[in-house]
This record gives C-alpha cells, sequence and structure tokens, in this order.
C-alpha cells in the first residue's frame, strides 16, 4: 500500500486520473488504503490466522498428523474493493 501511495503521486505529477487513466491495487490493506483519495483497492492477508497457524505448528507434535490438522484452514488473501480501479476506456 505505501508502494502504491508513491504511484499516486507518480501519476499526480504526470496528471493522470486514478482510475480514469490508471488503475492502482496495493497490498497489506494498511491504514493508508482508506485514507488515499480516491481509496485503494488492495488485497488483505489474514496477518492474524496466519500467524495463530504458525504458532500451533510450532507446538504440534512432529508427524504427519500435525502437518495435515491445519492444511484446509482459511488462510487466503481477500480482495478488498474500493476506488481506484476501473475497467479500461473503450
Amino acid at each position: 500500500d505505501e508502494m502504491a501511495a508513491g504511484v499516486y503521486g507518480a501519476a499526480h505529477r504526470l496528471n493522470l486520473s486514478i482510475p480514469r487513466d490508471l488503475s492502482v491495487v496495493g497490498f497489506d490493506d494498511g491504514p493508508i488504503a482508506a485514507r488515499l483519495t480516491p481509496s485503494l483497492t488492495t488485497i488483505r492477508l489474514p496477518i492474524r490466522d496466519i500467524g495463530r497457524l504458525a504458532a500451533r505448528k510450532l507446538v504440534a507434535p512432529h508427524g504427519e498428523e500435525a502437518n495435515t490438522v491445519y492444511a484446509d484452514s482459511p488462510t487466503m488473501p481477500h480482495l478488498i474493493v474500493r476506488n481506484s480501479c476501473a475497467p479500461p476506456a473503450a
């Protein structure tokens, strides 16, 4: 998201409009994402869930069973759609 904020600055200097001329997507869904204008579309990772699973794996007994217990846990990234993306102009 911080790098995407830099893209906003570069776009402004080049007189490009987000999202009319340029779509921007960030990663992390940090606090800056909602504060940018237009608000930044971004990818959010479930950091707490990933940390919790990592801790469980560290304290779990070693072996095949410990490796498969958490294999289907929901640690997928989520797309947070905001206003920084638009379909290409026709």
